[in-house]
């Protein structure tokens, strides 16, 4: 063969590659992260009941999904939690990722799945009083990967480090009608891609794991509204979440509001308390009739509550136990993502939290 010859396959070669890879990158951009992940609470009682914590108050958290519920507490407290996932061990690298020093080996091993994987950690600290809630959160971390086509690997990657702080205050309107307002305000640095692993491969491939940063502003209302005599005392609630605004745009952290409506029941029961609810949570990126709405439940008997949720793409099961000042629990949570091979994948997940009371 000569060396002109060599020289043209080499060429249509380089050029096949190019296109091919330019495609499946596009394509794989379809590729969603799911918006409960990134704009979600990454503590026990959310995990469970998903969006169904708007609509009930129950478990140990921080401070209450919906504000309207802060108007409930009866004593001062100071809580402090840690929750994280089983894919911990990503820790480390991701951090090395956000902060720079990743190298060759950090990538391999955070890219060596071919199924997705996330992970989440967290740590918060709140102060609780009657109509009152604070709470810090210095360190929440989450990681979310799709690996493509194993011939070709096509990689979308979202790695994110926060801080946030939430303020509560609310009150009651007569005897049936709670109020509550959240202010919160969040920093992040994070990268964010969809990227080929041959990219990352080349000499600038390190643009692809550049930081950016983004730090927003929310004003999120709630309303809660209870019949307290009627038998099983339903309740009715709404929220309003992500009102506010961002100093950068990003597809990966969505600025768009979402409403949440929802009802809860309380079946009588012979042992123990039960609560029954639903809710629906409606914002721009709604793509099936389906897709908001959420039905929960939680049954607790003496030191032990059991939880669980169901959406359209996703559950979630688990308990959680409290002793004296002391509470822990494990969560297991199960979604599906569509490639855009229009296979589902699924992503399962095991959570921890730890925290007390003062």
């Amino acid at each position: 063969m000569s060396v002109k010859s060599l020289s043209k396959e080499m060429l249509l070669a380089a050029v096949s590659f190019t296109l091919i890879s330019g495609l499946m990158a596009s394509l794989a951009k379809a590729a969603p992260i799911p918006r409960d992940l990134t704009l979600g609470r990454s503590e026990s009682t959310s995990k469970l009941l998903g969006g169904v914590c708007y609509t009930t108050d129950t478990g140990r958290q921080a401070l209450p999904c919906n504000p309207a519920f802060i108007s409930r507490e009866t004593d001062p407290d100071f809580r402090a939690q840690f929750f994280a996932g089983n894919n911990i061990s990503y820790l480390r690298d991701v951090g090395d990722l956000l902060s720079g020093d990743g190298n060759e080996e950090t990538v391999d091993r955070l890219f060596s799945q071919s199924r997705p994987a996330e992970m989440e950690a967290n740590i918060e600290g709140a102060y609780r009083q009657p109509m009152f809630g604070i709470a810090f959160s210095p360190y929440r971390v989450l990681y979310f990967t799709a690996i493509r086509n194993k011939a070709l690997p096509i990689v979308t990657l979202l790695a994110s480090r926060e801080q946030s702080l939430r303020v509560q205050f609310g009150s009651y309107m007569g005897d049936d009608w709670s109020w509550g307002v959240q202010l919160r305000g969040v920093r992040r640095e994070y990268i964010g891609q969809t990227f080929s692993l041959a990219d990352a491969a080349v000499e600038n491939g390190s643009k692809i794991f550049e930081t950016q940063t983004q730090s927003a502003v929310y004003v999120e209302p709630g309303l809660l509204k209870e019949w307290t005599e009627a038998k099983w005392r339903p309740q009715m609630t709404f929220a309003v979440t992500q009102l506010g605004a961002v100093d950068r745009k990003t597809d990966y952290f969505p600025a768009s509001p979402a409403l949440h409506v929802g009802g809860a029941i309380h079946p009588e029961v012979s042992l123990g308390s039960w609560e029954i609810g639903v809710n629906a949570d409606f914002h721009s990126e709604t793509k099936n009739w389906a897709d908001p709405f959420r039905v929960g439940t939680s049954y607790e008997l003496g030191v032990t509550r059991f939880s669980g949720s169901a959406g359209r793409s996703d559950h979630a099961l688990g308990f959680q136990v409290s002793y004296n000042d002391f509470y822990g629990g494990l969560t297991y949570t199960s979604r599906w993502i569509k490639n855009w091979f229009g296979s589902d994948e699924w992503v399962r997940t095991v959570f921890f939290e730890f925290g007390f009371d003062l």
